[in-house]
């Protein structure tokens, strides 16, 4: 979710749509081939090779997928015929994609840890503590470390599917998407037709995702902002009415027209939000009270709203693949101590002990967004104002995932002869700052949101659909007990997404009352 934009690394789209496939460079004299990828053709286009990075769409990364052969030839073009009139292409040649290394430009093993880190640190984290307080300390720190194993060893699937799948179609690299596309096209025959169509409920998935996560974070935004202003000034008021005076700075700041512009915006709210984590860390470190004045175990029928909270958090499934295709090294992205392993088991235990210190410092009446918390003082209050201010410098790197789908994969194409594309852009791009602003305004309980947003299309996004992918990827092999686990995740997965829509009802119902 959260992630630092650097200039070297602003070709990484935030939707996981990975823009190195429009500007890879190759080793100097070797040509290479782009293939637009579309639901039944594919059309080669050829580049000439140079150190140029290619981008377009006025400075933003493009997110239309695309995949790169290397090298280019005429064997690789019949495959990707083959590949696209859905013929068998499972055969996997010598080719190996992660011999095609990145420019030095490229980041490191310990550099792509520290971004996944900071990815799983995203502003929700402030909410997980409240949900140890509905489910007990035992099953809450049990529970957010064993999910985050659980997404650990999904993206694992993504990643080893995307491998196979280079090796066979000869590319250097795909996006998620991608990687769901091409493993329905090159899947059993019987399921080919389904490609274009799962590949655009991801898109919709990952849409709800970011959208519903900036709801969050207005939320957050308000509640931080309310609680200052009645610390400060004596004013009392509502999120709505803070939410308010929120439209406008958000909107101009999602018209920023080039991403490379909100280097510094990133780099401070990252900075802010670990800086903010680490002094509640440390303040509810003081004075814990015992165990055995807490609950060990909570309603079990607050679980969905739990694991919402920890999927939502930890959520970086389009992120993932762009991360990968950067480092200097994807061999270690997967290996035993590769990138994932690693950072995955940092950012579990992070979760159990920061949402255990927490309870165990505020008990029952900890709130959803545990700063408001923390003692009511001049110092106290200065961090929430701090930490409103980085959320809003962040939301409209998120925004930004919203509109690129919607414009640059959709929109665009329509109105690519039209004098008023400027200004058509313009107008996707407050609609998209403005959908999850509306949203906040009219439901203004986070709940709802993170049932939503986090059980349900988290659960399709991140557990149903990389289990089916694995399945797809090795269907021509005889995997019965690796079947028999990917079945009963995706079975998990449903389950999750079964939860989560009972458990949005209720708070709406909730709500409403």
């Amino acid at each position: 979710m959260m992630c630092d934009v650097t200039a070297r690394q602003s070709r990484i789209d935030f939707n996981g749509f990975d823009t190195a496939d429009h500007e890879e460079s190759t080793p100097t004299g070797l040509s290479y081939t782009e293939y637009q990828n579309g639901p039944d053709t594919e059309v080669p286009v050829f580049i000439i090779q140079t150190e140029e990075k290619l981008t377009s769409n006025n400075g933003y990364p493009s997110c239309t997928d695309h995949c790169l052969e290397v090298p280019a030839n005429k064997d690789a073009d019949k495959r990707a015929e083959k590949e696209d009139g859905g013929e068998d292409s499972s055969s996997e040649s010598d080719f190996d994609p992660y011999e095609y290394g990145n420019d030095k430009n490229a980041t490191s093993y310990w550099g792509t840890v520290m971004h996944m880190i900071i990815v799983g640190m995203s502003p929700t984290l402030l909410s997980l503590p409240h949900t140890f307080q509905q489910v007990g300390y035992v099953l809450g720190s049990v529970g957010s470390f064993c999910t985050v194993i659980l997404y650990a060893y999904c993206m694992h699937m993504i990643v080893d599917g995307e491998y196979i799948l280079c090796k066979r179609l000869r590319r250097t690299k795909m996006s998620y998407t991608q990687v769901v596309y091409r493993a329905f096209r090159t899947g059993p025959k019987s399921l080919r037709w389904m490609a274009s169509y799962c590949k655009n409920l991801i898109y919709f998935a990952l849409i709800c995702i970011w959208a519903g996560g900036n709801a969050i974070y207005v939320l957050l935004i308000s509640q931080n902002i309310r609680s200052a202003l009645k610390y400060f000034y004596q004013f009392e008021s509502n999120d709505r009415f803070i939410i308010l005076y929120l439209v406008i700075p958000l909107v101009l700041l999602c018209w920023i027209p080039n991403l490379k512009l909100m280097v510094f915006y990133s780099s401070f709210s990252n900075t802010v939000n670990v800086c903010c984590i680490l002094v509640i860390s440390y303040m509810a470190a003081q004075g814990l009270l015992p165990l055995g004045e807490r609950k060990a175990f909570g309603e079990f029928i607050k679980i969905p709203y739990f694991l919402g909270v920890v999927f939502v958090t930890v959520n970086g499934t389009g992120l993932l693949m762009s991360l990968k295709n950067q480092m200097r090294n994807p061999r270690k992205f997967r290996s035993k101590a590769g990138v994932l392993n690693v950072s995955y088991v940092t950012t579990g235990i992070s979760y159990a002990l920061f949402g255990l210190l927490c309870y165990l410092k505020f008990g029952a009446g900890i709130a959803d967004n545990v700063i408001l918390n923390l003692p009511n003082t001049m110092f106290t209050n200065m961090i929430k104002l701090l930490y409103a201010l980085s959320v809003i410098f962040f939301y409209p790197l998120v925004s930004y995932v919203t509109f690129d789908i919607v414009w640059n994969d959709t929109l665009k194409k329509k109105f690519t002869k039209s004098s008023n594309q400027k200004i058509l852009k313009c107008v996707v791009q407050t609609c998209s700052a403005l959908s999850s602003i509306v949203l906040a305004y009219v439901f203004p309980n986070m709940e709802i949101f993170v049932s939503v947003t986090g059980t349900v299309c988290a659960s399709l996004d991140s557990i149903i659909m990389p289990a089916i992918i694995n399945m797809l990827v090795y269907s021509q092999e005889n995997r019965f007990i690796a079947n028999v686990k990917n079945v009963s995740i995706i079975v998990l997965g449903i389950l999750f997404i079964i939860a989560g829509i009972a458990d949005s009802v209720k708070a709406l119902g909730k709500y409403y009352k």
